[in-house]
């Protein structure tokens, strides 16, 4: 945790101008420096009182090879994207965790009772929900905390917004009740919990693993709930590929029974 100004000092004299590269590319440095002023501006004016914050961090993610092969017990080679989401947290002393965003509703999610029949179904309260219940239940420290998130990941355009949500969720609980002694495997699975129990969609394990992890991941799925993984060292840059993202102008928005479907039926014909 530091204290709000002096971490808009910092980012003002180029303090972590290494880091933005290694994240978003050198070219990126000024427009990123800009968002993370923003959002840091943007939590002094909803939450004043607060005066040491954190600076968290999780990306988009896409399939470089395997598409959809993790539902049928396959192997994946995926990565994580340049498209992150960011967040400026701080702990609020209540069992509320209050999220203010840039694109969408304010969430204000009471973690006392967190029972999955309550939950408010397709709506990023129940992932909140979730994975706070997850964790809790897997003996970790939950509490509340205000945050404001910046996204600059297209919702609805298949590259994991809503995983990189429910993972940052994970992770500013990890770090702000539990020292960040949780590994980013048992993050990705309360993600996964949130969005199959709470949420009301299934889905594997690829998307929440692949964006706790981040960079390059090679996964195989034989063993659905616990898959080997391992990171892949390869530079895209240097070997002179990169993955483009075609703008389709639609989403899966409202897709999420036929999504679930998908798995049942091929269960059925095989």
């Amino acid at each position: 945790m530091y204290n709000i100004e002096k971490l808009s000092d910092m980012i003002k004299q180029n303090k972590f101008n290494e880091c933005f590269e290694k994240l978003y590319g050198a070219e990126q440095i000024p427009y990123q420096k800009n968002r993370y002023l923003n959002t840091l501006n943007a939590f002094k004016k909803h939450f004043p009182e607060c005066e040491n914050v954190g600076i968290f961090s999780v990306p988009g993610r896409t399939e470089i090879g395997g598409n959809h092969t993790d539902h049928q017990h396959g192997a994946v080679l995926a990565g994580a994207i340049d498209k992150d989401i960011i967040a400026v947290a701080s702990i609020n002393g209540d069992n509320v965790i209050r999220i203010r965003s840039d694109a969408l509703a304010d969430n204000n999610v009471c973690i006392s009772d967190l029972n999955t029949q309550k939950a408010k179904k397709q709506t990023s309260d129940a992932l909140i929900e979730g994975v706070s219940a997850r964790l809790f239940e897997l003996g970790a420290n939950v509490g509340g905390f205000n945050a404001v998130t910046s996204s600059d990941i297209p919702i609805g355009s298949g590259l994991s917004s809503s995983a990189a949500f429910e993972v940052l969720i994970g992770l500013m609980i990890n770090s702000l009740y539990n020292f960040s002694s949780l590994s980013e495997l048992t993050l990705a699975k309360a993600a996964r919990y949130a969005e199959n129990v709470y949420f009301g969609k299934s889905c594997v394990l690829m998307d929440q693993l692949v964006c706790a992890l981040g960079g390059i991941c090679a996964i195989d799925f034989k063993d659905s709930e616990n898959p080997e993984y391992k990171k892949i060292n390869y530079d895209f840059e240097k070997s002179g590929y990169s993955p483009v993202i075609v703008n389709t102008f639609s989403c899966h928005k409202g897709l999420s029974e036929e999504y679930s479907l998908i798995p049942y039926e091929m269960g059925k014909v095989a």
